[in-house]
């Protein structure tokens, strides 16, 4: 009953006359309808050259993030204990720390953190997986950061797969793979052809 008081209906003594948008769009649905064949065969064609066009588009035509953060994933044995995972993930996370230029460190243990932005898709929950969401001060040192990282935490923490790498904001962004082989394995591949080289 109280909406009554608000919607109030002014009276019109004359017939209702059309606005110019309802006169356009009326003139423009009956185009439409009077030639349906062409306007099919021209909504076909428009649909196509949409398709066609997509393969124009480059792989990489999201830019890269420019946020001042990367991250640091880290693996270790399938079937490892969580607080395992926890403890290990902590000390590398004061190893990064050490770092000059970052500012805040993030732990997300046994899974990714929550989704913060619509295109960064979270690890699902593994015990054995630990992700460090690292902010630094200028954006700049993040690939110098990257390479030290690398090297520095993979000989401190032979136990675990770290992979430190900047954030991929593209929908079905990919890291590159990167394979490990030792002992028998590595002899046994070399015969390969395009084998790694040790």
């Amino acid at each position: 009953m109280l909406c009554y008081q608000f919607l109030k209906v002014k009276q019109t003594s004359g017939p209702e006359t059309e606005g110019a948008v309802l006169r356009t769009y009326r003139g423009l649905l009956y185009q439409v309808l009077k030639y349906r064949k062409t306007t099919g065969v021209v909504l076909i064609a428009l649909f196509a050259a949409g398709i066609a066009g997509t393969s124009l588009v480059p792989p990489g035509f999201m830019p890269d993030s420019q946020r001042a953060q990367f991250v640091v994933d880290a693996y270790l044995p399938q079937g490892s204990d969580i607080s395992y995972t926890a403890k290990v993930l902590n000390e590398i996370a004061e190893d990064v720390k050490a770092h000059d230029g970052i500012t805040d460190v993030t732990s997300f243990i046994g899974g990714g953190g929550l989704r913060f932005m619509l295109t960064y898709a979270p690890e699902p929950r593994n015990p054995s997986y630990g992700q460090l969401l690292v902010d630094v001060a200028d954006e700049s040192q993040i690939s110098t950061l990257i390479t030290e990282l690398q090297g520095e935490l993979t000989a401190r923490h032979p136990e675990a797969s770290i992979k430190p790498g900047s954030l991929c904001w593209a929908e079905g962004a990919e890291r590159r793979l990167k394979l490990g082989l030792a002992g028998q394995i590595l002899q046994c591949c070399a015969s390969f052809p395009n084998a790694p080289k040790p």
